[in-house]
């Protein structure tokens, strides 16, 4: 039987739910091996995953133009989108898990009811290709970056715009995004290597932070008072958002770093994306915790 492709952002959804169904259980039942339930279906590579903040839905975006939303536990394909721009385009999941985001061909970001599949009125402004979507923890705010570096920001609810950060060109294109987990700042990367923080109530920058790669994914710690920036270079680097001071950094088994997911234990799950390799990052006791390679997984499940 030749084996399934998988990206290396659906290798990473697979660990991070098998981790979060592990964590969530009593005492007993965390001694039992963690169940991985891989969510296939896509007949072309996967580019884009988001998940909810329980960890229960998990969101896959593919080269196959469509938008597909999974029951993790159980691998169940939930709600099927097509239609959408061909090729790598991005998409999100609301953190609370009510609505799917995703660029449309005229760069407006469509929404829809991730129980009836409505679709909402879409989100517009961007004039240029959107490259990461994003929600606030109460799922009422939607940003969006774009390849021309501009950062646009709306009401969920009634698709007004609330804020826009105009941009500098394609030498400074938005690469990712992130709200903290109490909504009090957001970020964006870009790809001339910086990390940009917002006050999300005062609309006001806070601080940038160089990196000596460009800055491909972003996430707030658990506390809301760092910042992980995860580089080409495969390096992620944490940062006190108080002081501005750099806190640690870790280096992976392989080079450009594509995705970051904190857990609420204080962990960091890190993806490579070449190799398929993954590393676990204890921010507490500053160091890497766990390290694997796409070997790991069940072979019908590894890249060909």
């Amino acid at each position: 039987m030749r084996p399934r492709l998988l990206s290396p952002a659906v290798k990473l959804a697979i660990v991070l739910a098998a981790l979060l169904n592990h964590a969530d259980k009593s005492p007993a039942a965390r001694q039992e091996t963690p169940r991985l339930v891989p969510q296939i279906g896509h007949p072309a590579l996967v580019q884009f995953i988001s998940s909810s903040r329980d960890g229960k839905l998990l969101l896959t975006g593919g080269d196959d133009s469509t938008v597909r939303l999974w029951d993790v536990a159980s691998g169940k394909l939930l709600r099927y989108l097509s239609g959408l721009p061909v090729g790598r385009f991005p998409c999100g999941l609301s953190t609370d898990g009510r609505y799917i985001m995703a660029e449309a061909n005229d760069y407006s970001v469509r929404v829809w009811s991730s129980s009836s599949g409505l679709e909402l009125e879409p989100l517009r402004g961007h004039k240029t290709p959107i490259l990461s979507i994003a929600s606030d923890p109460e799922s009422r705010i939607v940003m969006a970056g774009s390849i021309d570096g501009t950062v646009l920001l709306w009401d969920l609810g009634t698709g007004r715009q609330l804020h826009r950060i105009e941009g500098e060109g394609v030498a400074h294109q938005i690469t990712s995004t992130a709200f903290s987990p109490d909504g009090r700042f957001f970020a964006f990367g870009r790809s001339d290597r910086v990390a940009v923080v917002w006050d999300s109530n005062r609309h006001m920058k806070l601080r940038i932070y160089a990196h000596a790669g460009e800055v491909v994914a972003l996430a707030f710690g658990p506390d809301g008072n760092s910042l992980l920036a995860g580089c080409d270079d495969g390096t992620v680097v944490v940062w006190n958002l108080a002081t501005g001071e750099q806190v640690s950094s870790f280096k992976g088994p392989d080079s450009a770093i594509q995705s970051i997911v904190c857990t609420g234990k204080g962990n960091c799950l890190v993806c490579a994306n070449k190799a398929g390799g993954w590393f676990v990052c204890d921010l507490a006791a500053r160091r890497i915790s766990r390290v694997s390679r796409c070997q790991d997984l069940d072979p019908q499940y590894r890249s060909s």
